[in-house]
């Protein structure tokens, strides 16, 4: 399973952060042929700094596409996010699993926005 992220960092005046709708997209990518049409269901969740929970949606059933003549089997899977609430600034994870195996891990860096005019501020 591989993953594309179009960014991995999130700046913010304050926390909490309150993102209102986003999706998170995964190219799920098998490297055996015969995975070609076979079923799984495909998981994420978004852990804070402290490792817990605060965003797991229902997962999701996933069919990989037969091959052609170039790719391997594979399948987009996309889930939808509602009102989610990221309570501070820190490192949080996205964890990826596909048939109950981790696939892939993501970090994802929210980070205190700092004024134009006060460039040397830490927050």
């Amino acid at each position: 399973m591989t993953i594309a992220g179009i960014f991995n960092r999130v700046f913010a005046p304050q926390t909490p952060l309150r993102h209102p709708t986003l999706y998170v997209v995964i190219h799920v990518s098998a490297s055996d042929p015969s995975d070609a049409g076979t079923d799984h269901l495909a998981r994420v969740e978004l852990r804070d700094p402290d490792g817990r929970v605060i965003w797991a949606p229902e997962a999701v059933p996933v069919r990989t596409q037969p091959m052609d003549d170039a790719l391997r089997p594979s399948a987009w899977v996309i889930f939808e996010v509602r009102d989610l609430v990221i309570p501070r600034f820190g490192d949080y994870e996205l964890h990826a699993t596909l048939a109950e195996r981790k696939a892939v891990l993501v970090d994802l860096m929210v980070c205190p926005l700092v004024a134009p005019d006060n460039p040397d501020a830490v927050a």
